[in-house]
């Protein structure tokens, strides 16, 4: 709860009712995020998981306020730029959390930077020289790279343990033929060398700066690949591990500490969001005239369901941190 003082305003009533409008939103959990300091957006359910708890386990470890923030699963990357751009128009700071192949359509990627709030022109540059050194890569890996990932995967078995459909998984996994984007998807920032490193890291650095941030390794489960299968299995199997110290992990708790501040335990809003409530905030108090003092509202109140909102009121602070609470307020026209 923020100690400073909070201030309201009236936010236009069409960004809501085209967020209404829109089934896929309106049908989904997006609209709780009205009432979070910030929503981090995963392609799915298992990241969700494994991002929120490991984040609640930092936090517990150093002390300090959990970040009040709700991870949504967006079910694919193609959707995250409907839901960012929905968010940051009610004033809710987001950022994506995003496998490495996000890289791998351009157009895409660029309607995902322009939903942060960001400038394809000014990131596309080295797109191209990472996508150009990706695509010159050799189509494939031979029959010898593949048996020895196979015979690796043998190998951290026990030879008594029966055979399952994880290890089938795994297996499957391993025998894909492979494209350039394809192995750039399973070993991640690594495929490449020389200057398009370089690129890949500029563009990834820009990325993080608009609060998009990419899987380096590629995916989810790369971030301990001592562990078998896929998605939920593999979030179940991790979170049975010591998530604070298992050496593993420690890449993954580095992930995480860089989404938020852990420190204090607060969200920070990006560049763009802050520009956004700034120029909000001109309209103060004069041009609104609706802008004053309002109470925060409760846990309960929070939960609570509300009829179709036609205005929305969002509180902040002053401050750069944009702590603050929303409320829908029906019926008003």
């Amino acid at each position: 709860m923020a100690t400073h003082d909070d201030w309201a305003a009236i936010l236009p009533a069409q960004d809501v009712k085209d967020v209404w409008s829109d089934p896929a939103l309106r049908f989904s959990n997006i609209l709780d995020g009205l009432f979070h300091e910030r929503v981090v957006l995963c392609e799915g359910d298992a990241d969700c998981r494994f991002f929120s708890a490991l984040m609640n386990t930092l936090v517990e470890h150093r002390g300090g306020n959990v970040p009040d923030a709700m991870f949504s699963a967006s079910n694919g990357k193609q959707r995250f730029p409907t839901l960012a751009d929905a968010l940051r128009r009610l004033g809710v700071p987001v950022t994506i959390v995003a496998d490495f192949d996000v890289l791998r359509d351009s157009t895409m990627l660029a309607k995902i930077v322009e939903a942060q709030g960001g400038q394809w022109s000014a990131l596309e540059k080295h797109w191209r020289i990472l996508n150009a050194a990706v695509s010159q890569r050799a189509t494939g890996r031979t029959v010898g790279e593949v048996g020895a990932a196979l015979v690796a995967l043998i190998e951290k078995e026990s030879t008594g343990e029966r055979f399952s459909r994880k290890h089938g998984e795994a297996w499957r996994e391993e025998l894909k033929p492979d494209g350039p984007w394809d192995l750039a998807k399973r070993i991640g920032v690594s495929v490449v060398r020389g200057e398009a490193t370089v690129a890949a890291r500029a563009l990834l650095d820009a990325l993080r700066a608009i609060d998009i941030f990419v899987i380096e390794s590629c995916e989810l489960e790369s971030f301990d690949r001592t562990v078998g299968g896929k998605s939920a299995r593999w979030v179940n199997d991790v979170l049975a591990q010591n998530l604070l110290n298992a050496p593993e992990l420690e890449t993954a708790r580095a992930f995480v500490s860089a989404l938020f501040p852990l420190d204090d335990g607060r969200a920070t809003a990006t560049r763009a969001n802050r520009a956004y409530l700034a120029r909000l905030n001109k309209r103060r108090p004069r041009d609104l005239g609706r802008v004053r003092r309002s109470r925060r509202l409760s846990a309960k109140e929070s939960r609570r369901r509300l009829p179709k909102p036609t205005h929305v009121r969002v509180r902040d602070s002053r401050d750069s941190q944009s702590r603050r609470s929303v409320l829908l307020l029906p019926g008003q026209r």
